[in-house]
């Protein structure tokens, strides 16, 4: 209801009414404490009515209150009408107009809208960095004052200001708009794409929307608009906005990318910081012709906690002009005052999955292997002044690159062989037959590299006989060298060693230093992965659980004169992702002139039960890290492993479906990985790192037993799937001394593993499963060059057919044996019927549905819902990370 003049809100005197929207209605008003005029906006009443909802809008309101920052509408006060029970805010009262004023008569100056869109983002900046996220951005929310100041309004206010949703509930529309604020989620046109589709909003969200009112600001027009709310909102889903260059010839280039690069479908390629978009529109509006638009950053010093460091991502074609002017002056040293590193995102090719990287010596070009939609595996060169990555023709299989000190050459690994290939394209010469774990390559032609077991090895360049340069330390119970690198001299290098029988805290785990001409070694630091020098630091990673591969990337000084390290780490990075082929490997590179890359692994995830079209019928679960779910047999309970990102460890949870509650098995003093449960489901089998580097142990659930370990020697065991008939249990086991999985076998649950020839599988066999009746097992095997699922009699191996066609993973049965699912090398969900009884046969695979990228997964017994865990952050293409000159800031400080 209306307010007449006159009327009291508490201490506000009402004057007169300035407007009113779907929020409430906007007075202005006299403050009768201090004598000054205000803006009251009294909400609808309806908020009153839930005393839930009422309470968590003043939780809001008052973080909001504390934003104290010059583009941002200043909130005083919040209250409740005592006639109604309305409640009401109460602000600085601004003279002026929003900016559906000025963007309604058309499109702003480039110099004008760049002003508005700098203050808005600074506005945004301030607030996501006290975890206050808008949701509601939109030029109805956006203020310019009579002077030319922007001020943010109703920040923090619309997420609580309206209903809550439950998962796969659709989201209420708005009737008009542009004229009022969304329901639930957002204003139809400038919503983000996951506001859409009813998936929480984050501070990315209203970079989208930013986005949005940018292009608005250049254009004229709405960058989503159809001729209804859902055509618009399709719009936003599925189709990209009309070039800016098609209305303002003038506009540069650089403008227009950042612009794009807001609007990306998936937040991770979007800018991840409003400041750092903040700083590229100010970059744009101080140079000429806007097409340099990198961003600076000081690096985190000594002393500061981990993740202190800020971490954002430019796309590749907003930061190329960056990229490009380093190329130009990248080896001049770093000029005094320079502000610090730029960083930049590198998108990879189309369809290409990433596997594991290395810069060239000289910081401009990025050699990767990736696997292409086909599943096959290979070497690709990108300049990072172009925004193209070729693909090197006859390096199938390609893994682990690692260049020449002249960059002309970059030398490899497949499954069995040591190649080298020159960079620019040609045949690939074999050097050595090794199943390898790390190659370097110095000025003098000397090539170091190692196989998965065994010392560091010496070979020429053109080819030779193998010669050790380190030897393995029997007291530290070391069982393999790998991942050395060169030093500076070309003499010294450093390299990881570790014990593989006895698990990641063994003494033996350990980087050393060492020399060519010496067998004599120095222990430098203690990991248990992979180490890079860079410019006077060793960088390495911390804090990884041994099977989900993540952890933070840290840096600690080096003196090469002493050969050793100095000072403490320094975070670098967090949430670094590792080779999912390759044990103790973490996914980044530095070059000799301070180019750093590195793989951020997006993890999080929540539970999502999807039909055999693809369609969500359910969520649960707070979004976390989560893997290897498995189904119990009655179907009422889902047992997985939750990883503990304080202690680094995975640990065992089961989750009862019908009452929606969680309980933990394990704790995290040790990593604990695939559970799986019995065939009663009274038990639950897993494997752990206690004592070696992977023993199967089980779990009574009923009463408080103490877990029993079913194995206890060194080597490793996964289990794989527990046999229908209870008595035993499939592991893949990892030979002692070894680092591949030669075979798979089958464990009675009271004794050690049974040593069936005829069931050694040699080429990577993983996620086996069993068929109900226990007469046939599938699995997945890179036997023809990638990953292909097969069937094999079970258990003698003795019949195998082949059941993918186009690569394939994770297979699981239908629990009455009719079908088999797996997931294909793009990404599809894959139905096969199959025959189990008298004998097997199998149909043409078919696609089901292709939800985001996922292997981990479960099926109900009758094949009608899948359990799968979707990233919080869908997106198919995740972008490198690239910081140019990232020692500046460290290196005085060191």
């Amino acid at each position: 209801m209306s307010l007449s003049a006159g009327t009291r809100l508490g201490p506000y005197e009402i004057l007169s009414p300035l407007g009113a929207g779907g929020m409430g209605e906007v007075y202005r008003a006299r403050d009768t404490r201090l004598g000054r005029e205000v803006a009251v906006k009294v909400l609808p009443a309806a908020l009153s009515q839930d005393a839930d909802r009422l309470r968590r809008f003043e939780q809001e309101a008052r973080a909001a209150s504390a934003l104290n920052h010059p583009n941002i509408l200043t909130l005083h006060d919040i209250g409740t009408n005592s006639s109604d029970g309305a409640p009401y805010v109460v602000s600085e009262l601004l003279e002026g107009e929003t900016l559906r004023g000025p963007i309604s008569a058309g499109a702003l100056s480039p110099r004008k809208a760049i002003d508005y869109g700098i203050q808005i983002a600074q506005g945004l900046a301030a607030a996501h960095e006290k975890g206050i996220v808008h949701r509601d951005l939109k030029p109805e929310n956006v203020f310019v004052t009579d002077d030319g100041r922007v001020k943010i309004l109703d920040f923090g206010l619309a997420k609580l200001t309206q209903p809550e949703t439950a998962p796969g509930q659709q989201t209420s529309i708005p009737t008009a708009p542009g004229t009022e604020p969304g329901v639930v989620m957002g204003t139809v046109g400038y919503m983000a794409p996951e506001q859409v589709k009813g998936q929480p909003a984050d501070h990315r969200s209203d970079i989208f929307s930013f986005g949005a009112i940018l292009y608005e600001m250049l254009s004229g027009r709405r960058a989503f608009r159809g001729d209804s709310a859902v055509e618009t909102m399709s719009a936003i889903l599925k189709e990209d906005p009309p070039e800016l260059s098609e209305t303002n010839k003038s506009l540069s280039p650089g403008l227009e990318r950042l612009v794009r690069h807001c609007l990306e479908k998936a937040p991770a390629q979007r800018f991840q910081s409003a400041r750092d978009l903040a700083y590229d529109l100010d970059a744009i509006s101080t140079t000429s012709g806007g097409t340099i638009v990198g961003s600076s950053l000081g690096v985190t010093h000594p002393g500061r906690r981990p993740g202190a460091v800020r971490l954002f991502t430019i796309a590749a074609a907003v930061a190329l002009g960056a990229i490009a002017t380093w190329l130009a002056i990248g080896r001049r040293p770093a000029r005094e005052g320079s502000q610090g590193a730029v960083r930049a995102s590198i998108l990879l090719p189309p369809g290409v999955a990433f596997d594991c990287m290395a810069l060239s010596p000289d910081g401009t070009r990025l050699a990767f292997s990736g696997g292409n939609a086909q599943g096959t595996r290979m070497l690709w060169v990108r300049p990072l002044s172009s925004l193209k990555a070729e693909s090197i023709a006859g390096t199938d299989s390609a893994t682990l690159p690692f260049w020449s000190a002249d960059g002309k050459s970059i030398g490899f690994f497949t499954d069995d062989k040591l190649w080298r290939v020159e960079a620019a394209g040609g045949p690939a010469t074999t050097l050595a037959e090794v199943a390898g774990a790390g190659g370097t390559w110095n000025r003098n032609g000397d090539i170091l590299y190692c196989g998965v077991t065994g010392p560091i090895l010496r070979i020429p360049a053109a080819g030779g006989k193998p010669v050790p340069v380190t030897k393995l330390n029997a007291a530290r119970h070391e069982t393999s060298h790998r991942y050395p690198q060169f030093l500076p001299d070309g003499r010294h290098f450093i390299y990881l060693s570790l014990n593989l029988d006895r698990g990641p805290e063994d003494e033996g785990n350990q980087i050393h230093v060492a020399a060519l001409d010496s067998l004599e070694e120095r222990i430098v630091l203690r990991s248990v992965t992979n180490t890079v020098y860079s410019r006077g630091f060793l960088l390495f990673t911390k804090g990884a659980a041994t099977y989900t591969r993540i952890g933070t990337l840290l840096a600690q000084p080096f003196d090469l004169k002493r050969l050793e390290t100095r000072g403490e780490p320094v975070a670098i990075a967090d949430q670094v992702g590792g080779s999912s082929g390759y044990y103790n490997y973490s996914n980044f590179a530095a070059s000799e002139n301070g180019t750093l890359a590195y793989e951020t692994a997006s993890v999080e995830a929540r539970f999502v039960w999807l039909d055999r079209s693809g369609r969500r019928v359910g969520t649960f679960g707070e979004p976390a890290v989560y893997n290897w779910p498995r189904i119990s047999p009655d179907g009422t309970r889902l047992v997985y492993a939750r990883l503990n990102g304080t202690l680094g460890k995975n640990e065992i949870w089961i989750h009862d479906l019908t009452r929606n509650v969680s309980t933990r098995v394990t704790d995290g003093r040790y990593d604990s990985v695939i559970p799986l449960w019995s065939p009663d489901g009274a038990r639950i089998a897993f494997s752990s790192d206690r004592k070696h580097q992977a023993d199967l142990y089980a779990q009574t659930l009923s009463g408080a037993a103490a877990d029993e370990a079913l194995t206890d020697e060194e080597g490793e065991k996964l289990g794989q799937d527990w046999s229908p008939d209870g008595n035993g249990i499939v592991v893949s086991e990892r030979q002692a001394s070894g680092n591949r999985l030669v075979r798979l076998a089958l464990l009675p649950v009271t004794g050690s593993v049974v040593d069936a020839d005829l069931f050694a599988f040699r080429n990577n066999p993983r996620n086996a499963r069993l068929s109900a009746d226990g007469r046939w097992i599938a699995y997945g095997s890179d036997e023809s060059g990638r990953f292909e699922v097969y069937v094999a009699s079970f258990p003698d191996a003795s019949r195998r057919w082949q059941i993918s066609n186009s690569g394939g993973e994770t297979p699981i049965w239908r629990r009455d044996g009719k079908e088999l699912f797996y997931v294909a090398a793009d990404g599809k969900f894959m139905a096969v019927n199959v025959q189990t009884s008298p004998s097997f046969t199998a149909g043409v695979p078919a696609v089901l549905f292709e939800p985001p990228r996922t292997n981990a997964y479960d099926v109900s017994a009758d094949g009608q819902r899948f359990l799968v865990l979707l990233p919080t952050i869908e997106s198919n293409s995740v972008p490198l990370n690239l910081v140019l000159h990232w020692t500046e800031g460290l290196e005085k400080k060191n």
